[in-house]
């Protein structure tokens, strides 16, 4: 695919990110890219009826988008920007309307829990979350879309944009479970640094397609300062617990778990410190990073184990998760878990 007349354009080489979109959609296998990444998407080169099936199917990741209406099929009009990065994702984005809806199915799926929180530009969103309260979002107004509860998502002709964070680590920040939307959002839109969000990401949006790599990784880094600071001040865990070092230390493993290389030197390189520094950033939480990070491996195999396609062996879904000594990961599955992993499959398949 030639991607200057493609729908899509990227800036990064394989050494960065082994995922393109020349491979089709992203899956958790490719993991996350190694620094902050930039993604163009658009449907202004695609025929018309051609143009809403592609946004559906490229842009919606375990949500359902609606069957396209009539004038769906005879044009719709959408560009989206994206930066990718070891701690979050920010989307920025403009588009014709659009509706769909997660299932319980799509939760079950997803290897990733995410949070979105987001700001509408223009136009209105419209969202229900299983056991919440209808909610609408106007220009200016927050939104937040929890990937492990089903919801109902239906947007007009609109712009917009939104922060992806890993859930686990937003319920560290609150210091309990998330709440939902209908009370979440209320209580960032009127904490002191809402609008020094709101402003860095109406920035962000309007100009960070102009910002050279290193410049888009500094912005996106200080936004998601701002967002896990808001948070933690709202959940009302004390300031200190957890820190940010632990927060991106965490997002990184759960977004290389595949990496069988990724040990505490890499994880210290990545994140500008030094190997003391991480392993207290985990003492005082009392955590260590090798316990942490098996932990995490472990939790995912098992997740693995009831949904992964039958023709993935043990062994594979071992490997996708950092796991290349088979004996070894058996005995840790085993002691962590009080079954073989064979047996726990089996159990899921005969159910």
């Amino acid at each position: 695919m030639d991607k200057r007349h493609s729908a899509a354009q990227w800036d990064w080489t394989p050494d960065i990110w082994e995922w393109t979109p020349e491979h089709g959609r992203w899956s958790p296998r490719y993991g996350q890219p190694r620094d902050c990444v930039f993604l163009t998407l658009s449907t202004d080169a695609l025929r018309p009826r051609d143009a809403y099936d592609y946004w559906r199917e490229t842009v919606f990741y375990g949500f359902e988008a609606d069957v396209p209406d009539n004038t769906q099929r005879r044009g719709f009009l959408a560009r989206s920007a994206a930066l990718i990065a070891p701690r979050g994702n920010l989307y920025w984005y403009t588009s014709d309307p659009v509706s769909g809806y997660r299932a319980r199915r799509h939760c079950l799926a997803d290897d990733e829990e995410r949070l979105d929180l987001g700001l509408v530009l223009a136009g209105e969103r419209h969202h229900q979350q299983t056991g919440d309260r209808p909610l609408r979002a106007g220009p200016g107004e927050l939104f937040a879309y929890d990937s492990a509860r089903p919801s109902q998502v239906a947007w007009n002709a609109h712009s917009g944009l939104h922060l992806s964070l890993d859930r686990q680590a937003v319920r560290q920040a609150l210091g309990s479970d998330l709440p939902a939307p209908s009370k979440l959002i209320p209580a960032l839109q009127h904490h002191p640094l809402f609008p020094f969000l709101r402003d860095q990401l109406q920035l962000m949006a309007k100009h960070g397609a102009k910002l050279n790599r290193s410049q888009q990784a500094l912005v996106l880094d200080h936004i998601i300062e701002l967002t896990f600071s808001a948070l933690n001040a709202i959940g009302g865990a004390p300031e200190q617990n957890p820190p940010s070092l632990l927060f991106a230390a965490r997002q990184f493993i759960h977004r290389h778990l595949a990496d069988p290389n990724l040990d505490t030197e890499q994880l210290a390189r990545q994140l500008g410190c030094s190997r003391a520094t991480l392993y207290r950033a985990f003492a005082e939480h009392d955590l260590t990073v090798a316990g942490y990070l098996r932990e995490a491996r472990l939790r995912r195999v098992h997740r693995l184990l009831a949904r992964a396609p039958d023709q993935w062996s043990i062994a594979d879904i071992a490997a996708r998760c950092g796991f290349l000594d088979s004996a070894s990961f058996s005995r840790l599955f085993r002691q962590r878990f009080g079954v073989r992993p064979r047996d726990l499959r089996q159990r899921h398949q005969s159910r």
